[in-house]
């Protein structure tokens, strides 16, 4: 059975690419991202991470003459359709005029101090029109649908992302 390489150590034709970019002065961004965007709690951070990186991949891509120009668009095209699923996924554009409608009926969230246990406070969140419980459970009644098929189009969307990435990764090189 053959073991994967150690996952600590640089490839040496990783080392190679850093230095030429060194060399022909191109800034990574890469220092400036993890700086102030990486962040360990939330798959926003990853997202962001995975979105900037193919988008540099795009740009070496664009720019390059190592690949065949009708290879290049057809590798430019599947980037272009993984950045928009992510752009998507990440600024959560599903179902926004469907959300429209119903924040013009049911007005925008509020919260309220409901109680405190100790020394945490706890919200309660509604919409300003849902005054009582009968109008409370109408709101949740109509926002259930849009709700659904926002999940259901963000799902399809992660889905795209990793199922490209799967399929194409490895034809992304020079």
């Amino acid at each position: 059975m053959m073991s994967g390489r150690n996952l600590d150590k640089k490839p040496r034709r990783r080392r190679s690419v850093l230095k030429e970019n060194k060399e022909r002065k191109v800034s990574s961004g890469w220092n400036d991202f993890v700086k102030y965007e990486d962040v360990d709690w939330d798959w926003a951070g990853l997202m962001r991470m995975l979105y900037f990186k193919i988008k540099r991949m795009r740009m070496y891509f664009e720019t390059s003459s190592l690949i065949a120009v009708a290879d290049t668009k057809r590798v430019l095209k599947q980037m272009d359709k993984i950045l928009a699923a992510i752009a998507r996924w990440y600024d959560n554009e599903y179902g926004l005029e469907e959300l429209k409608v119903l924040e013009k009926k049911w007005g925008p969230w509020i919260s309220t101090k409901d109680k405190k246990v100790g020394d945490q406070q706890y919200y309660t969140l509604r919409h300003r029109n849902a005054t009582t419980p009968e109008k409370e459970k109408q709101c949740h009644k109509e926002y259930a649908p849009w709700l659904r098929k926002t999940e259901r189009l963000e799902q399809k969307d992660f889905e795209f992302v990793f199922d490209q990435l799967k399929k194409h990764l490895k034809e992304w090189w020079d």
